[in-house]
């Protein structure tokens, strides 16, 4: 049994007897005359008992049994009324404006998620043939090496390990994607952005990384030099908004190095808890450098779309071919071998 909640009791106890009270009146009133709010009228009754009263009649049984009655009532109202969830009932009629409210949020933040449609471009040709995939492309795609790859020099595993907060969330987001028929790599290091994720499509590419492990409530403070986030005890992160701008300039810096430079680059932060004090400013500023932060089912931030947002909007584009693929890969090969 919850253990109860004291203050709570209190308040809702006053509710509950003005309820039962309201109801009452009109009842006694109607039958018997009786206004149980009026202090004489109970003297009345108290003299009549002390004058040795007898109950004969069927409606002095009822009026006696009412009255009985009366304090159960008021508790079975009182139980009632700790129970129920007043903050939505009374929010109930803010629902539709709070509803449109957070679609224009989730609109806000994906739109910055996924750049302006007129500076979509399709992937041009690579300037030279794709080179041949190595194996240690299977380390990044989750995969067995194919038979017919040769073996290369080994990969430089610590720059490519990637902090994942929620190993199951990531394996599964990278299945759904898969079996939608999208190209995924998996756990790099770009720059100095742990990337748990690159979904690959034909008309561009989207950096999916995990937000930070340290705090419970964040004040970011981006435009700040140099930018950070501030914790609820204080404590000073890095921004990784900054981290990921870092990562996603450094990926199309890769991308113009092998033949992508068109290709648009889309970076996400995905939220496994916390809160974000000043949200409004943030989603402000994430309009403005055309990142968006999503959260993760564990966080309870309501006013940032779901992860399921980017994921649908990920499987609505147009696959993206084997040479795209290639071309991708060779450049994210080509970071790990160290250039």
């Amino acid at each position: 049994m919850k253990k109860l909640n004291f203050f709570r009791l209190l308040i809702t106890g006053v509710p509950a007897v003005v309820l039962t009270a309201a109801a009452a009146c009109p009842y006694f009133k109607t039958f018997w005359r009786f206004n149980i709010l009026n202090p004489k009228h109970w003297s009345l009754i108290l003299d009549k008992w002390n004058n040795g009263w007898v109950v004969s009649k069927t409606t002095e049984y009822l009026f006696l049994f009412s009255l009985l009655m009366l304090p159960v009532a008021a508790l079975v109202v009182w139980i009632v009324f700790y129970k129920l969830r007043w903050k939505k009932i009374l929010t109930l009629p803010l629902a539709p404006l709070r509803n449109r409210q957070k679609k224009t949020l989730e609109k806000r933040s994906l739109a910055a998620a996924v750049g302006k449609p007129e500076d979509l471009k399709k992937a041009p040709a690579p300037k030279h043939a794709a080179h041949k995939v190595p194996d240690k492309l299977s380390r990044l795609r989750g995969t067995q090496a194919p038979q017919q790859h040769s073996a290369p020099a080994a990969a430089n595993t610590a720059s490519a390990a990637a902090s994942a907060p929620s190993g199951d969330f990531w394996s599964d987001l990278a299945a759904r994607l898969e079996n939608a028929g999208v190209f995924v790599l998996r756990e790099m290091k770009i720059g100095s952005c742990p990337t748990n994720l690159i979904a690959v499509t034909q008309d561009g590419l989207f950096m999916l990384c995990a937000g930070p492990e340290d705090g419970q409530v964040w004040t970011t403070r981006d435009r700040a030099n140099p930018p950070v986030w501030t914790t609820e005890t204080n404590a000073v992160i890095p921004s990784p908004l900054a981290v990921l701008q870092q990562g996603r300039a450094a990926l199309r810096k890769l991308l113009a190095e092998n033949g992508a430079a068109n290709l648009n680059v889309n970076a996400c932060l995905f939220l496994d808890h916390g809160q974000i004090a000043n949200l409004t400013d943030t989603l402000n500023y994430l309009a403005e450098i055309d990142l968006t932060v999503l959260r993760m089912p564990t966080c309870s931030i309501q006013d940032l779309p779901d992860t399921n947002a980017i994921v649908e909007y990920i499987k609505s584009q147009p696959a993206s071919d084997k040479t795209l693929n290639d071309v991708v890969a060779v450049a994210l090969l080509s970071m790990m071998s160290g250039g």
